[in-house]
């Protein structure tokens, strides 16, 4: 059965790395982050990143799942690193997080507020207060860290109005806790916001290609493994919803111009590891290479392609999905996100691609996809702290404000730079 559909509507980050504030920032279906290095596009995508992951159980350690996520290792090295001298250091750092919940044809808006701060000799980051908005017609319910004075451990006070409970640790493994359940009365929203959202996370370090994998290779990476787990499985699949899967993948690549044909098959005997080679055939069907034959972009690219194939109402993250890739495959990414939007995901993608966000651009004007359902959220760095504002398009694809220096504009001024040299030279050459 089909999960409700979860969508991430919003958000706000306060005193987070290089964030004093965000400010509120709404959200649409497919997100691409723009900007400059440094300018805190990472920062944000891995708070977003953060939001669905403590969906998925944060663990012991309170609503959000921090220690799943390494760029936020300890409170002092996510705090914000920049304030004024005449203005005291941050003490804590805030983020907010609006989310969308449709379920049985009803949409419920959610506004989640976390208060988080530094606990424990090792500067463990930790919520230390939640604020939980559950819409106009249920009062909010706030959580806060404290002592349990009676079994001496670590606990949430739960409050809701007049109402009171505590949430041992062991019980607050997710966004909301469980707890929540008898002080909100709203039994069947969190029965809906405890179905876990599909969530696929594309990692700016991708594997290396390889002649064969055998998959009892200690060396083998855990997300190598997992891939080809996964691929070994799907190509001796005769489902339905497999085959579909497999024709994704296939279809992706060729979009890219990476490959004609691509495959994966066990070549070792039934007695011993399993060794799995990848073929693909990059100019055409008759000519087979392996994976490793066929250019570093294909498997750079690969997880990004079986990540998106086989989600499906879920999240798509990518970190920089543009690298190692051709300008011309660069710009394919965007229609491999259009499909995507088609089975109901929510992407959020950080780029430096011009011809990604071009190629976007062309697809709304084309009406493949609805200028409503975009949104480039540009970040800049000023004077050490990030700013960010978002673009929106209309029907031709025209954006709603001028694109960052040093974005669209560099071709142009690198063009007028080797003209302005060339003449230069010329003029030189005449003059002697």
């Amino acid at each position: 059965m089909a999960g409700p559909r979860q969508t991430l509507t919003g958000m706000r980050l306060r005193d987070l790395k290089s964030f004093s504030d965000s400010k509120s920032i709404k959200l649409r279906s497919l997100n691409l982050l723009i900007g400059a290095n440094n300018a805190g596009k990472s920062t944000f995508l891995s708070a977003i990143e953060l939001f669905f992951r403590s969906m998925r159980g944060g663990g012991l350690g309170g609503p959000l799942a921090f220690s799943a996520m390494p760029s936020f290792t300890s409170f002092d090295s996510s705090l914000r690193r920049h304030w004024n001298r005449n203005s005291q250091r941050p003490s804590k750092i805030l983020l907010n997080y609006e989310w969308s919940l449709m379920a049985k044809g009803a949409e419920f808006v959610r506004d989640y507020e976390f208060e988080c701060a530094s606990q424990g000799s090792d500067d463990t980051i930790v919520v230390s207060k939640a604020n939980y908005g559950l819409g106009p017609k249920s009062p909010p319910i706030s959580a806060t860290l404290e002592i349990n004075p009676e079994s001496g451990r670590v606990a949430y006070l739960l409050k809701s109005g007049k109402k009171e409970a505590r949430a041992e640790d062991e019980w607050f493994h997710q966004l909301m806790p469980i707890d929540a359940m008898r002080l909100s009365g709203q039994r069947e929203h969190l029965f809906y916001a405890g179905r876990i959202t599909d969530l696929e996370v594309v990692n700016p370090y991708r594997p290396v290609p390889r002649s064969f994998y055998v998959l009892d290779d200690p060396n083998l990476a855990t997300e190598d493994r997992g891939i080809l787990t996964y691929l070994i499985r799907l190509w001796a699949s005769r489902d339905g919803e497999d085959k579909k899967v497999q024709q994704r993948i296939n279809a992706s690549l060729a979009k890219l111009g990476l490959t004609q044909h691509f495959e994966v098959i066990q070549v070792s005997k039934r007695i011993g590891p399993k060794v799995v080679e990848i073929r693909v055939a990059p100019t055409s069907s008759r000519q087979k290479v392996t994976i490793a034959d066929a250019g570093f972009g294909l498997s750079q690219f690969l997880p990004l392609a079986v990540y998106d194939a086989r989600l499906s109402e879920g999240t798509l993250i990518a970190y920089q999905p543009e690298v190692h890739l051709h300008p011309f495959a660069q710009s394919r990414l965007a229609d491999v996100f259009v499909d995507s939007l088609s089975r109901g995901n929510q992407i959020f993608v950080e780029t430096h691609s011009v011809d990604l966000i071009l190629r976007l651009q062309a697809k709304i004007a084309e009406g493949s996809v609805k200028p409503e359902d975009v949104c480039v959220l540009c970040f800049e760095n000023n004077g050490g702290k990030s700013e960010v504002y978002q673009m929106e398009f209309d029907d031709s694809g025209k954006p709603s404000k001028p694109w960052p220096d040093g974005f669209l504009d560099t071709s142009l001024k690198l063009a007028r730079e080797l003209t302005s040299a060339r003449i230069q030279r010329l003029q030189s050459s005449s003059g002697s």
